[in-house]
């Protein structure tokens, strides 16, 4: 799982303080008042396609419910599916439907005299930026003339995934939670263009001296600098801000961390062309106080420099006689 998202996802709602503080608030009030969340367990194992594994993740929980009904199993599910791309999946009902088969599979081979299977609640933790438009009940998938529909009704499995769609829920409710809250903001408006300007608001819940506020800062570091452009100073200066100056050593160290490991793709490139754009730009501001405005060729040649050469002629500039002998210029 190297997608960024389904990592935090993981990270976040992965701890089971976490997944069942979103569950009291994000399910519907009729199942909350029927699960023993007190009772959550984590369930390990996967049923994502393995072709799947780059686009989605999924976690698996055991709620016992208040009161097990009369020779049933006294268990239920609630399945809990991350779709992260910014587009709706049409099929998303399709896949659920598969992913709770195989739990009821598993749930078969554990409880060989089983009766009865267990309620699996498929729920879609949704990030895109717009609107859900998928089916939510998995019969709208299938097409039958009007007329014709009543006569094949009892022939279509019947479900609805429980959707929580976060750009449709005000960053008030969202925030709710400590850390979850700060996971379902982040999810929301990771891909937000001014999510710099934003940062502060989202990551007002950590402070410092809280618990495990280090581990959380820790989580968000590598989230927001693999997932957006905000760079590692301005996020450290947030998170110093935010939770104190071990926060902001927190995401310098990480930062430096992920470069190493490459999970940053194109922030090491980025930073060393950034260092050569600055080094020209001392050479040809140099070349101009002593030699006056840079020529075209002059230009081009400081443009394709390498950072050596730049150090060397930075200092070459301070004493030659000439341009052509500070950049080493073959005279025309």
């Amino acid at each position: 799982m190297s997608n960024p998202h389904d990592r935090f996802f993981k990270a976040v709602f992965g701890q089971r303080e976490h997944a069942v503080d979103h569950f009291q608030r994000f399910l519907p009030s009729k199942m909350v008042g029927a699960l023993d969340l007190a009772g959550t367990e984590s369930v390990p194992g996967s049923f994502v396609d393995e072709a799947l594994t780059e686009r989605l993740s999924d976690l698996l929980f055991r709620i016992p419910l208040r009161h097990a009904p009369e020779g049933g199993p006294s268990e239920s599910f609630i399945y809990l599916l991350f779709e992260h791309q910014s587009t709706v999946d049409d099929m998303m009902a399709f896949r659920l439907l598969r992913y709770m088969t195989r739990i009821w599979d598993r749930w078969l081979g554990e409880h060989p005299t089983a009766k009865r299977l267990p309620v699996v609640v498929p729920l879609v933790l949704y990030q895109g930026p717009r609107p859900w438009t998928a089916v939510t009940e998995f019969g709208g998938l299938f097409t039958l003339p009007h007329a014709r529909g009543e006569a094949f009704a009892s022939c279509v499995p019947q479900f609805e995934m429980v959707l929580n769609d976060l750009s449709q829920v005000d960053d008030e409710a969202l925030r709710q939670g400590a850390m979850a809250g700060i996971g379902r903001l982040l999810l929301k408006h990771i891909r937000d263009p001014d999510l710099e300007d934003k940062l502060s608001d989202l990551l007002d819940s950590l402070s410092a001296g809280a618990i495990g506020v280090l581990k959380a800062v820790a989580l968000v570091v590598e989230y927001v600098l693999q997932a957006s452009e905000v760079s590692d100073v301005t996020l450290a200066r947030i998170l110093e801000h935010k939770a104190g100056p071990r926060a902001g050593e927190i995401a310098m160290t990480t930062a430096e961390k992920l470069l190493q490991q490459g999970r940053l793709e194109g922030r090491a490139e980025g930073r060393e062309e950034g260092r050569l754009r600055k080094a020209r730009g001392v050479v040809l501001r140099l070349v101009e106080l002593r030699f006056g405005e840079a020529s075209e060729a002059v230009a081009a040649h400081v443009g394709a420099a390498s950072e050596v050469q730049l150090d060397r002629w930075t200092e070459r500039l301070l004493e030659a006689s000439s341009v052509n002998e500070a950049l080493e210029l073959e005279a025309e």
